[in-house]
Formats: structure tokens, C-alpha cells, sequence
């Protein structure tokens, strides 16, 4: 069992925190955060221009299982079966085999949504201790319900902004960003932050959708998606904040938060999963087929659905 001052920080001004009835409170800064179910709750950002954390917590409630992990989400999302298996294998077992190999001590998983990441992972390393940070307390809460099942691995849940981790600075020896850096308020404060709680060792992976290809499918989907609006009846609904960055932004990003890019990979080169459901099934296998032409080729880069990036820290 770890104690409040192993692993949490302030984020407000890093120093120790204590207890206080059923609150955190730091001594020095004064600022008091709330323990909700024995989670603690160092939210510091809640809204900030067109983001908004209540409307990712609405969409969530209104869309989201009771608790989802991949297979879940893939079933209710309608996604086939020989397609979700081919995503993980290009986006997912780089990941899984890269951090089997280097076993790191702590792992953090920003914006790890209901934890199942952290659970699959687990199962090859037991002696990890495991933290999942994310903004949505319907997800943390699930997540902690969820741990308080699995007889293998130590997993420590928290909510928190990615932009003020509440964690000691060089804690971790990798943490994972699947899919989260388009969604956070701040791309810049957040890497930099990052690269804070990063061990000096300590690795960053990153997957991220390809700017120019999530535009490109947007557009070539633009007359089913008019025709389904119509025939659908369906009603603008709220979406949660999605911001896709080009790789030359991205450069520039992790440049100012002084990390080294390690290795860039480009994977899955298939359209959003909002938008299979506009392509036969025969075109989408055909699509699958020539991926491991398209690798070899290396123009996997100009139609790849999405980064896979490992960044270190720079030397100084």
C-alpha cells in the first residue's frame, strides 16, 4: 500500500501534501483538493477557451458502457472484428512489446479513460506499479471499481489534468499518451509537464492521429455522411474537444519541451472508426491487404491514420 507523499505532489506548487478529514490539502500553497471513493481529485483546469472537461463528462455518460475496454468499445462502436485486430497489431504490440522488454518500475497511462490498458499490460508485468490519470471521474471511478477485482499488478487511479500532473518530478519510467494529446487544452504545457515526471531514463510513447488523413477521410466521406444526415434525421450533437496536429506542429511541440525524438512510426491505414461504416467490407480488406506493401514502400507515411512515437528527454 503506498502512502499520499510516495507518489503525489501538489500540482499546484510540488510540494508534500497531507490529510485533512476528506480532503488533500498542501501546506505551503494552502490549495485543498477533494478524496472522492478514496480517489484523489487533483483537477486544476475545468474550461479554457472551446475545451471543456463537463462536456467530455456528458458524452461519456451518454455513450460510454458502465465500463469499457477494447473489446467493449469495439463492439458498440460497430467496429468488425478483423479490423479492430488489425489496428492493435499496428498500433497496439510495438507498444506492448516496447515496454514487456523494458520493465519499467512505475508506468503512467495520461488519460488512461477506464484503466483496461494498464489491466492488459499487467499481465506481463506484475511488479510494475501502474497509474492511471484522466479528467473523467465517471471513468477513474469505474477504473478503481474495476481494480479493486484483479488479484495481479498494483494500479494507483487518479484525476488530474495532463497539464498540472500531481506527481514528483522524475517518477516515471514511461508514460503512454494513446490517442489523448488532440484532446488536452494544452499540447505545449502538457509535453513540458511530461517531460517533468519523466525519469532522466525515462521514455514517452505517443499515438496520435495524422492531421492531413483524418481531413482527408473527413472529405471523402462528406456525401454519405450528408445523405445519412437526411435520411437519419439525426440532431447536431455535442463532440468533445479534438484538435489533430500536424507533424511539423508537433516537431515544434516536442522541441520546446526538450524531447528527443527516438523513433516515428506511421500505422493503420484505414479511415476513423466514425467513419467505416461508409466503406464495404471488401474495400476496407483491401485496404488491410496492401498495408504490408504500403510499409515496405514507405508511403504508409503519406496515408497512415496515425503517429506511433517514442521521445526520451534531452541531455543537457
Amino acid at each position: 500500500m503506498y502512502t499520499l507523499n510516495n507518489f503525489f505532489r501538489c500540482p499546484n506548487c510540488q510540494n508534500k501534501l497531507a490529510n485533512k478529514n476528506d480532503k488533500v490539502i498542501c501546506p505551503e500553497c494552502k490549495k485543498s483538493y477533494s478524496s472522492s471513493c478514496e480517489i484523489p481529485d487533483f483537477r486544476t483546469l475545468f474550461k479554457e477557451g472551446e475545451w471543456d472537461s463537463q462536456i467530455f463528462e456528458k458524452i461519456y455518460l451518454e455513450v460510454d458502457a458502465e465500463y469499457e475496454d477494447a473489446d467493449i468499445h469495439a463492439k458498440r462502436c460497430r467496429i468488425p472484428e478483423f479490423i479492430e485486430k488489425y489496428r492493435r497489431t499496428e498500433k497496439d504490440s510495438p507498444i506492448y512489446e516496447f515496454i514487456k522488454k523494458q520493465k519499467p518500475q512505475k508506468l503512467l497511462d495520461l488519460g488512461c479513460g477506464y484503466g483496461w490498458y494498464t489491466f492488459t499490460l499487467a499481465k506481463y508485468l506484475p511488479n510494475t506499479i501502474f497509474f492511471g490519470a484522466d479528467i473523467s471521474e465517471k471513468r477513474i471511478k469505474a477504473y478503481s471499481k474495476k481494480i479493486k477485482q484483479k488479484k495481479i499488478g498494483t494500479f494507483i487511479p487518479v484525476l488530474a489534468n495532463a497539464e498540472k500532473l500531481p506527481f514528483p518530478n522524475n517518477l516515471f519510467d514511461i508514460i503512454v499518451m494513446r490517442e489523448v494529446l488532440e484532446h488536452v487544452a494544452d499540447p505545449e504545457k502538457t509535453l513540458k509537464e511530461i517531460n517533468k515526471k519523466l525519469a532522466p531514463r525515462g521514455t514517452l510513447i505517443i499515438t496520435t492521429p495524422t492531421k492531413k488523413m483524418r481531413i482527408f477521410w473527413y472529405v471523402a466521406t462528406f456525401f454519405p455522411r450528408i445523405i445519412k444526415n437526411i435520411f437519419a434525421k439525426t440532431e447536431k450533437k455535442e463532440s468533445i474537444y479534438d484538435v489533430p496536429l500536424s507533424k511539423r506542429k508537433l516537431k515544434k511541440l516536442f522541441n520546446n519541451a526538450s524531447l528527443n525524438i527516438s523513433s516515428w512510426h506511421y500505422c493503420v491505414l484505414l479511415p476513423h472508426e466514425s467513419l467505416l461504416q461508409f466503406f464495404p467490407e471488401w474495400v476496407l480488406k483491401i485496404f488491410i491487404l496492401f498495408s504490408p506493401i504500403m510499409h515496405f514502400l514507405k508511403i504508409n507515411k503519406i496515408f497512415a491514420l496515425h503517429h506511433l512515437i517514442f521521445l526520451d528527454k534531452k541531455k543537457n
